[in-house]
Order: C-alpha cells, then sequence, then structure tokens
C-alpha cells in the first residue's frame, strides 16, 4: 500500500507557542538526537524554523501512516535527520512500530519490517511544510 501525508505550519504559530512555553515545546517535540542539536542552534528564527520543520515532519509522517497522537503514540517516537548525502529521513523507534501495529491491523506486517519513507522538507520565513509518501 501507498500512503501520503503533508503538512503546512505558520512559523508565527510555532513561534507564539515557543513564547508562552519556552523549551518545554521543544521538548514535547523533539527527540534527543533533535534536541542536542535545537540546542547548539544560536539563532532563535533558526530555532523556531528547525522546530517547525520537525513538527510538519512528524505531522505529515502520522497522516500518512493514518495515525494521530493516540495509541500511545509521541513525537519522541519519530526524530528527522540528515543522512551522509544530506537527505532528510526519519528515525523510527521501535516503539512507534508498536503503536502503528497497534492501531492497525497489518497483514503480513512484522514489527521488525522497516516502512519505506520519503521525506521532503521546506521553509520560507512564513512557513514549514513536510510531504511524506510511504510504501508499506
Amino acid at each position: 500500500m501507498i500512503s501520503c501525508g503533508i503538512d503546512l505550519v505558520e512559523i508565527r504559530d510555532i513561534q507564539r507557542a515557543y513564547m508562552r512555553v519556552g523549551e518545554a515545546l521543544a521538548q514535547k517535540v523533539l527527540g534527543a538526537n533533535e534536541l542536542a542539536i535545537w540546542q547548539a542552534i544560536n539563532l532563535p528564527a533558526k530555532k523556531i524554523s528547525f522546530l517547525a520543520k520537525r513538527f510538519a515532519a512528524k505531522e505529515a509522517l502520522l497522516k500518512a501512516v493514518k495515525l494521530g497522537l493516540q495509541a500511545g503514540m509521541s513525537w519522541k517516537y519519530i526524530q528527522v535527520r540528515s543522512n551522509e548525502r544530506g537527505d532528510v529521513v526519519f528515525d523510527l523507534t521501535s516503539d512507534f512500530y508498536t503503536c502503528l501495529l497497534q492501531a492497525h491491523s497489518l497483514p503480513n506486517y512484522q514489527a521488525e519490517s522497516k516502512l519505506n519513507i520519503s521525506l521532503s522538507l521546506s521553509d520560507t520565513s512564513e512557513y514549514a511544510v513536510a510531504q511524506v509518501v510511504l510504501e508499506w
């Protein structure tokens, strides 16, 4: 089965949320590796953009797998990183796959199987967008 998901985030919405709750927002949305990168960013606008793109990517993936933050799912089960070629890719924990299997009846799908996922991220000063195409 092939599925896709897309998410568009207004940067100012992430900025407003960050101004309300501070670093707690990043700690809620980002996994450990993402959080370390985020904390090393010195420019406030770049920090917000980083956070917005990760948020959009995770939302797009959850839309593609037809699952929200339910069935025990957590933002921290999904991390985005750049691979050795510079492509953005997902690192998904075993807890992500457990939630996926619990939420869907997936015939012939094994927990150790990996989803074939393509991720594209882009942003402007106003928006961050993520698109996910996956085969499962």
